[in-house]
């Protein structure tokens, strides 16, 4: 089958048996019309295969990846409007979270976006015993920073790993399973970025600098968008986990909002250095600090808002009564003893 609109040879009627991060990055972009979805629920069934979800530790890490499986489906709807509603089960709600429904929507993009503008700097890493031979730091336009990208040498040849963390989660050799606290999105912007990084090292490689860089020609404030999941956990101070996307091309995860002793603030993803905690990444300048903090604060209390209205819609609706005053629970007789 053909994509009419780009050209882009898809395959139809054909099953594809695979995980749906690693499927997706196989597929041409501009390509799905459609996405379809039903993640496992959280806490409900055991299929017994590593890193399925709905086994995760905490109801925050399910809503974090059940939520990724729809925004990596974006770049696959090139320019068309992308929508999507994700209902979870009571058994989320019973371990800890304040709503049962997650509701998304990118805009249709009216013209097409040129990638976004990126700064690199790499420096190297004198340890021949290590795989890791050089860290990257990124800079998004003006305004937003991500360290330790690192690069490594494998069999096959030197590769760009992002910043990651470990989860509880085992492989099928019982070995951890890490996942990555942010990403490129688009196999365009992916190709990109990690070619200049790849170049990069040739360069110092070919020099012997232990600092190489490249700038931005006309680095600009990236748009971005949020998308936040509120949750109440027991002895926690942390209400919601929220997930930034730069210009539909680079997602930020595991960014949290926690209720301070003064007030509510946003917790960029970071990393324990002996005993203080750095972050991974993070903005940069005052003016996008603030406009990211705002939204990402904004967007969690309009989502606790709905969940309370539609709390008190649900209540109102099992909490009838009859002719004669009776009440009656969800519109049905009480069961006789």
């Amino acid at each position: 089958m053909i994509n009419m609109d780009t050209g882009a040879s898809v395959r139809s009627n054909v099953i594809i048996n695979k995980d749906c991060f690693a499927a997706l990055k196989d597929m041409p972009d501009k390509s799905v019309d459609c996405c379809i979805t039903s993640p496992p629920y959280y806490g409900l069934r055991d299929y017994g295969t590593e890193g399925q979800i709905g086994r995760e530790a905490a109801p925050e890490q399910y809503g974090f990846r059940a939520v990724g499986t729809i925004i990596l489906f974006y770049p696959y709807a090139g320019e068309k409007p992308a929508s999507g509603r994700m209902n979870l089960p009571d058994t989320l709600k019973r371990k800890g979270s304040s709503d049962n429904k997650i509701i998304f929507h990118r805009p249709e993009r009216t013209e097409k976006e040129e990638l976004m503008e990126y700064s690199i700097q790499l420096n190297a890493v004198n340890n021949p015993e290590k795989s890791v031979r050089a860290f990257a730091t990124l800079v998004f336009g003006d305004s937003f920073k991500v360290t330790n990208v690192a690069v490594l040498e494998g069999s096959k040849g030197n590769f760009v790993s992002m910043p990651s963390f470990r989860t509880k989660e085992r492989d099928e050799y019982n070995n951890p399973v890490y996942k990555d606290v942010c990403n490129p999105i688009t196999k365009e912007f992916r190709e990109e970025l990690y070619g200049d990084i790849l170049k990069l090292y040739e360069e110092m490689e070919q020099t012997g600098k232990a600092e190489v860089k490249m700038e931005a020609d006309e680095p600009d404030e990236p748009e971005f968008t949020v998308r936040v999941t509120p949750f109440e956990r027991e002895g926690s101070n942390m209400v919601g986990l929220a997930s930034i996307v730069l210009n539909d091309s680079f997602a930020v995860g595991n960014v949290s909002v926690v209720e301070g002793k003064n007030g509510m603030f946003v917790a960029m993803p970071s990393y324990k250095a002996g005993n203080r905690y750095r972050d991974v990444c993070f903005p940069i300048t005052k003016e996008f600090r603030e406009k990211l903090n705002d939204a990402v604060l904004e967007t969690y209390h309009q989502a606790k808002e709905q969940a309370v209205q539609e709390g008190k819609e649900r209540a109102s609706q099992q909490m009838q009564t009859d002719d004669r005053g009776f009440m009656k629970v969800s519109g049905e007789p009480l069961p006789f003893r």
